[in-house]
C-alpha cells in the first residue's frame, strides 16, 4: 500500500526541484517525495496548487474584468434564446394552423362519406325496389323485360360510380389522416422544444 501524500508535500517537492533548478515533472515529484503515493494522486495534487496559484494572482481588475465579459456572454445567450423561442413559436403557429386546415379537411371528407353511404343505403332501397319490379314486370311479359334491364343497367352503374367515389373518399380520408397525425407529431416536437 502506498503512502498517503498531502499537498504540502507536494508544494515541498516542487520548491526543492525549483531550487535545484529542475522541472517540476510528475516522474521529478514522484521520485522527489520518496515514491510515496500514486502518480495519479500527485498530477492531482499538483493541479490543485496551480489553480490556487492562479487564483492568488488574480487581480481586481482582471475579476472586474472577468465579471462583466460574462455578464455580456449571458445577455449574448439570453438573446439568442430569445431569438430562437420566436422562431420556435412563429412555427409552432404555422403548425398549428396547418393541423387546423387539416382538421378541417378530415371533417369535410368524413361528412362526404357519410353522405355516400346514406346514398348506398338509398340505391340498394331502389335496387330491391326495381328487382321487386322486374319480377313484377316478368310476369306480366316481355314488353316489361326491357324495361327491367334497362334499370338495372342504370342502377349497377350509378352503384359502380358510388363506390368508386366513397372508395376514392376513403383513401383521401386515410391520406389527410396521416397528414394531421404527421403535423401533430411536428406541434409535440415543437412544443417539447419550446419547454426545453
Amino acid at each position: 500500500m502506498k503512502a498517503i501524500i498531502t499537498k504540502q508535500d507536494v508544494a515541498k517537492a516542487v520548491e526543492s526541484l525549483k531550487t535545484a533548478g529542475k522541472k517540476t515533472t510528475i516522474s521529478a515529484l514522484h521520485a522527489a517525495l520518496g515514491n510515496k503515493g500514486s502518480l495519479s494522486t500527485v498530477v492531482k495534487l499538483k493541479a490543485e496548487l496551480e489553480a490556487d496559484a492562479l487564483i492568488e494572482r488574480d487581480s481586481e481588475e482582471g475579476l472586474k474584468a472577468f465579471r462583466e465579459l460574462w455578464a455580456l456572454a449571458v445577455e449574448e445567450g439570453r438573446k439568442q434564446q430569445e431569438g430562437e423561442t420566436r422562431e420556435l413559436r412563429e412555427a409552432l403557429d404555422a403548425v398549428a394552423a396547418e393541423s387546423q386546415k387539416l382538421d378541417g379537411e378530415v371533417a369535410a371528407a368524413k361528412e362526404r362519406v357519410a353522405e355516400l353511404e346514406e346514398q348506398r343505403e338509398r340505391m340498394l332501397v331502389e335496387l330491391a325496389t326495381s328487382h321487386e319490379q322486374v319480377t313484377t314486370a316478368r310476369a306480366s311479359g316481355e314488353q316489361h323485360a326491357g324495361k327491367a334491364a334497362e334499370s338495372w343497367e342504370r342502377i349497377a352503374k350509378m352503384q359502380e360510380a358510388h363506390a368508386k367515389e366513397v372508395s376514392d373518399l376513403r383513401q383521401q380520408l386515410a391520406d389527410a389522416q396521416k397528414i394531421a397525425h404527421t403535423v401533430e407529431l411536428k406541434l409535440a416536437r415543437a412544443e417539447a422544444r419550446l419547454e426545453k
